[in-house]
């Protein structure tokens, strides 16, 4: 019997010897992992903050580029226009008021900051005129128009095409009507069959 009693405390004795062991161990290898970890969460917050700073150094120098740049309209205060209009063109800017035009001409750009938020008629080069409200322009007159029609002239009549909103070239602006409509002028008619007719004979 003592045999048997001592046999199982020696048994008892290892068993917790083990576990002892056995906690140690996984102790130590937690320690490690924290350890290992530290590193790398200390890399990943450098990262942040370099990324951080890059952010904050881009914005900077958008900010920057911005008021670098001219506004619209704080430009040269004329603008020189196309050198070449149509005869139609030429007549037409006789009859309408408010009528900016010639070849070569210069359209001021304070006429043209009234416009802004309304409506607008521009005619252009060739056999086509626009109606649309402007939106925004730069120093060359390039415009930007909203709701437009597009009035084409043929000699078999007037097609009209409706746009969104573009942006418009201004070197192809021959005449810039504020307020104006081409189904306004009296002589828009005769003045596309008069322009579709010289354009036929040459």
């Amino acid at each position: 019997m003592l045999k048997v009693l001592l046999f199982d405390l020696l048994l008892q004795e290892l068993q917790q010897q083990l576990l002892q062991q056995h906690q140690q161990q996984q102790q130590q290898q937690q320690q490690q992992k924290q350890q290992q970890q530290q590193p790398h969460q200390a890399q990943q917050q450098l990262q942040l903050q370099q990324q951080q700073q890059q952010q904050q150094q881009q914005q900077q120098q958008q900010q920057q580029q911005r008021q670098q740049q001219p506004q619209q309209h704080q430009l040269r205060e004329w603008v020189t226009m196309s050198s070449s209009s149509s005869s139609n063109s030429s007549s037409s800017s006789s009859s309408s008021a408010g009528v900016v035009s010639g070849g070569p001409s210069y359209l001021p750009l304070a006429l043209v900051d009234k416009c802004v938020g309304s409506r607008v008629w521009v005619i252009m080069k060739g056999d086509k005129e626009l109606v649309g409200t402007l939106r925004g322009f730069d120093d060359y007159v390039n415009m930007v128009l909203d709701d437009v029609t597009e009035f084409s002239f043929t000699a078999q009549g007037v097609k009209k095409t409706y746009l969104d909103t573009i942006l418009l070239n201004g070197s192809n602006v021959c005449i810039l009507v504020p307020g104006g409509s081409p189904e306004e002028a009296p002589n828009a008619a005769s003045a596309a069959a008069a322009t579709a007719a010289e354009t036929a004979r040459s």
